[in-house]
């Protein structure tokens, strides 16, 4: 079967999107709707493309991706990724439409920086074509949800301790949706607080504002009276909600604040049709993470999708590696004392 290729854009979007629904597929990263947010963001650009049957014009498949450079100046020429959440898209298990999309991603105009990741959030169709393109399969952890179901059902599957956690704090607690651009602004002094302690980049404010704007990103804030005290911020496409970033005040953590966030994003996904909650990744199998032992005891399915790499630039790859090895050598000499 022959096929024909395409770049996304402003008059085939929205036909993308339909086939994307129709096809029951709910990641927000490979929306047209979110390309279309971030198209023209320098922190976080999209990029996408459609592939179509030539004999019946129908979309076959497609994939979008996002140029992550979340520092400036050098450090962010060493640092910049490429991130395609969710994606390769199939409408169907063509294995010659998948060798077609992934020949087409690696020549890719637009590639820079020093990887590509593929985050998986289903089961890996034709693992041996990706090793053909040079993708190196690593494994990764994530939580799968389902909140399609009676409210009763889902608090039944929360481990106990949470759910004492949400019922004696909630009561001291109040739950926000944020509506305004000051509580994005809010959210985000929140999360870059967290990130600054846990020392790991964060996006400009420059990439939320425009997903809040274009609908597509929905803000969660815990209140003590009237100081917001913690965060999350998820994604909406389709049936899904993906749990994208969340901070706290580590001050304020004996209210046990997310706890009672995430039943709130739950009980909100019952509200609005909403099938499946992607808890947006939970670590390497073999490595301690904080955040997997949190996210464990929410009833969610656990799945190890994991991840393909591909290296764009050597170069840059080993000065990178060089960096990360300085930095943790020196963390290591400050811990010490």
């Amino acid at each position: 079967m022959q096929f024909q290729i395409e770049n996304l854009n402003k008059n085939n979007f929205s036909e993308w999107d339909q086939a994307l629904i129709a096809n029951k597929f709910n990641n927000p990263f490979q929306s047209g709707a979110l390309f279309q947010a971030l198209k023209d963001n320098p922190s976080f650009q999209a990029f996408g493309r459609i592939a179509r049957h030539v004999a019946t014009n129908s979309i076959a498949g497609g994939y979008c991706f996002q140029v992550c450079k979340e520092l400036k100046g050098i450090p962010g020429i060493f640092s910049e990724r490429v991130i395609l959440n969710g994606g390769p898209i199939l409408f169907s298990r063509d294995p010659q439409l998948l060798s077609f999309l992934l020949n087409d991603l690696v020549n890719h105009k637009n590639l820079r920086g020093v990887y590509m990741e593929i985050w998986n959030d289903r089961g890996v169709l034709f693992p041996d074509i990706f090793k053909q393109y040079g993708f190196k399969f690593i494994p990764r952890l994530n939580f799968f949800n389902k909140i399609g179901q009676d409210v009763d059902l889902i608090w039944d599957r929360i481990h106990k301790k949470r759910r004492i956690n949400i019922k004696r704090y909630s009561k001291r607690l109040r739950i926000e949706q944020g509506i305004s651009s000051e509580d994005l602004k809010t959210s985000y002094t929140i999360l870059k607080e967290t990130y600054r302690r846990i020392k790991l980049p964060l996006l400009d404010i420059s990439v939320f504002k425009s997903l809040f704007e274009h609908n597509i990103c929905e803000i969660f804030l815990a209140k003590r009276g009237n100081t917001a005290i913690a965060t999350r911020i998820t994604l909406k496409f389709n049936l899904g909600l993906y749990d994208w970033f969340a901070g706290d005040n580590r001050k304020m953590g004996r209210f046990h604040a997310n706890d009672c966030i995430v039943w709130e994003i739950f009980k909100y996904g019952v509200k609005n049709n909403i099938e499946v909650f992607n808890f947006g990744g939970a670590g390497h199998p073999n490595k301690e993470y904080g955040p997997r032992d949190f996210k464990s005891t929410f009833g969610g399915e656990l799945v190890n999708f994991g991840r393909y790499r591909y290296q764009i630039s050597k170069k840059k790859n080993a000065v990178l590696r060089l960096a990360l090895s300085i930095r943790n050598l020196v963390n290591d000499i400050f811990d010490s004392k």
